[in-house]
């Protein structure tokens, strides 16, 4: 059977009618171009984020990792830049002012760190918001158990009055 090579355009003996270049070089140059139209279309296609639509801890708003290496994160970019890392006090901080950063009894805001997480149960309390081990979901699942007041009120609040 006589077939034309798809490459050269020479014409050659075949066994096969499915046969589609004349020899191993044709063959090759065909892979290498399949291979280079590949290349150029990776370049031209934009790098989709295929991660998962999060919940924000700290906002509750929905927010889409950027990298692969970003998946363990949980807080959106707003309340935790990328490239910071918050340390306890900011954390407790951002809490505070999810949950109003105001005295729920008499309005005081003028500090932050003068507000205190009182449990509205105590039988309930797992551990204390400001503990040194505490990790960031404990820490938000905890302060739902919790009403913010001032520290005087809280300490009002203890002593019965």
């Amino acid at each position: 059977m006589i077939n034309i090579c798809v490459i050269c355009g020479k014409e050659f003996e075949a066994i096969k009618s499915t046969k589609k270049y004349c020899s191993k070089s044709c063959e090759n140059q065909m892979r290498r171009e399949k291979y280079a139209a590949k290349q150029l279309l990776k370049k031209d296609l934009p790098k989709e984020n295929h991660m998962a639509f999060k919940e924000c801890l700290l906002c509750g708003k929905s927010f889409q990792p950027k990298t692969p290496a970003a998946n363990q994160r949980q807080c959106c970019y707003n309340c935790m830049p990328e490239g910071i890392q918050l340390k306890r006090g900011d954390f407790i901080a951002k809490l505070k002012q999810k949950e109003g950063g105001k005295c729920i009894r008499c309005g005081y805001n003028k500090c932050l760190s003068a507000l205190d997480f009182h449990h509205k149960d105590p039988s309930k309390k797992d551990f204390g918001i400001s503990d040194d081990n505490m990790r960031l979901k404990e820490a938000v699942e905890e302060v739902k158990k919790c009403i913010l007041i001032c520290s005087n009120c809280h300490r009002e609040l203890h002593s019965g009055l």
